[in-house]
């Protein structure tokens, strides 16, 4: 950005995400989704610990993770009000180091014990569903064929204390330098109380998904699967 964004005063700024940030940032995600049917869906039966517990994970994974890259927005009084997880398709290098290859195994022993301890088998069962629904829907927008890739991103989550202040435009202005830089598009699934500002982003829906309830087969959700083309100079 070319000028600072300010909320209360102070200069929104961002930081790559820490090892530390892991609890923070939990607590601010479950926050922020709180009231999301999908999440709600997602992790129906499980304890609020588990709950907890499976969300740091997939935080954890995503720090480790060196494709993925994630950013913490905060000011100077508050340091956790939003955050941000993209990567790019496809992958610029697939060759990952000793140290890499040894903590994804970590992380996946890690995740087969967490459902195992809080008996979240059904959560599990969510999650894979959810991930075989959402890849399908963006294999079917065709951006696996696009010369050059694109930027996935996985989730933007603000503080529902001081949302619709432009912090999570600001955190979607990272992703977008970066797409129009290498004039890549960019993909995301919608969530309902985002949908109005990434169409005020410049994105459009390519395909729709749902997702259906595992044991009455009702519709939970139906999601836009939108894109944004990189700008031109």
């Amino acid at each position: 950005m070319s000028e600072a964004h300010l909320v209360d005063g102070e200069a929104l700024q961002f930081r790559n995400l820490k090892y530390a940030d892991l609890g923070p940032v939990t607590a601010l995600n479950l926050r922020a989704f709180q009231d999301s049917d999908t999440w709600q869906w997602r992790f129906r039966g499980v304890s609020p610990s588990g709950l907890v517990a499976i969300t740091k994970h997939f935080g954890r994974k995503a720090y480790f993770d060196p494709h993925v890259k994630c950013k913490v927005a905060y000011t100077s009084s508050r340091p956790y009000l939003g955050f941000l997880a993209y990567e790019q398709f496809p992958h610029t290098s697939s060759q990952l180091s000793y140290y890499q290859k040894l903590m994804n195994w970590v992380n996946s022993l890690y995740e087969r014990f967490l459902y195992w301890w809080y008996d979240a088998g059904a959560v599990k069962r969510r999650m894979q569903y959810n991930e075989v629904q959402y890849g399908t829907a963006l294999y079917k927008t065709g951006l696996f064929n696009h010369p050059g890739g694109f930027l996935h991103v996985h989730l933007v989550a603000v503080d529902p204390e001081i949302q619709k202040r432009g912090i999570g435009k600001a955190l979607l202005n990272i992703v977008h330098n970066d797409a129009d830089m290498h004039r890549l598009p960019s993909f995301l699934v919608a969530s309902t109380i985002g949908f109005g500002m990434y169409e005020h982003l410049g994105y459009r829906t390519a395909v729709t998904t749902e997702l259906r309830d595992d044991e009455t087969g009702e519709i939970v959700k139906i999601s836009s699967c939108m894109i944004r083309d990189a700008k031109k100079e």
